[in-house]
């Protein structure tokens, strides 16, 4: 049965390697809590993530997983498969800890994104350390609790934006001013997955209920 590597932290990677970082299978196990997919898939791809070995390879066999799961739930070794993909798509030491740096050099103090998967990660990996405000789709957030405002108007923003995810098309319609101020790639395995780009935010306060015929308010499907 195929197995391969599904995470390996590169030693050019982001952040510290200190004692307060997580572990790559709790850091893992986060990011599948805020991923688009159901239950089962979730509960399979968590499943792939427990038998990740120490370097974050996958080296047993579907087959092995699919007989700890109970007969009565009728999963057989192929369905691990599309979870395995999923966690192999995972990044696996997330992007807060290099926009807190960002953010320490510039002097900003809240952060704007543009796509709903980088605006999840960060809020969940600061939990309520700062603000972090998808400045677009605002439609997502309506029933959310709102960010203290107190906290972002007249304060220099930093805007984090994923390479594969980038478009300027939102700040149209905004008064920001955006300086451009560094660029950095993800890194699995010697080859590189993901870049972000820091931009600073200044001149202008994200606007959080705008109106429904906004551009700014509508969605679109995830």
């Amino acid at each position: 049965m195929s197995s391969g590597p599904a995470m390996e932290r590169d030693q050019d990677d982001w952040g510290s390697a200190g004692e307060s970082q997580p572990t790559l299978t709790q850091h893992l196990r986060e990011q599948l809590m805020i991923s688009q997919m159901g239950e089962r898939d979730r509960a399979l791809a968590h499943m792939i993530v427990d038998s990740l070995d120490e370097d974050g390879y996958f080296k047993v066999s579907f087959d092995e997983l699919a007989a700890l799961v109970p007969p009565e739930h009728d999963v057989r070794a192929e369905d691990f498969m599309a979870a395995l993909r999923m966690v192999q798509s995972l990044d696996p030491a997330g992007v807060a800890a290099r926009t807190l740096e960002v953010m320490d050099k510039t002097g900003a103090n809240w952060i704007a994104t543009t796509d709903y998967r980088t605006s999840s990660m960060l809020r969940w990996e600061l939990k309520d350390r700062l603000p972090v405000v998808q400045i677009n789709e605002r439609c997502r957030y309506m029933d959310f609790r709102p960010p203290d405002l107190a906290r972002i108007e007249g304060h220099r923003g930093l805007w984090v934006a994923a390479g594969s995810r980038r478009t300027t098309e939102a700040w149209d319609d905004t008064t920001a001013v955006r300086e451009y101020v560094e660029s950095a790639d993800r890194v699995w395995r010697g080859h590189v997955f993901e870049s972000y780009d820091f931009e600073t935010i200044s001149n202008w306060t994200p606007e959080l209920s705008p109106p429904p015929s906004s551009p700014l308010f509508k969605c679109s499907i995830i």
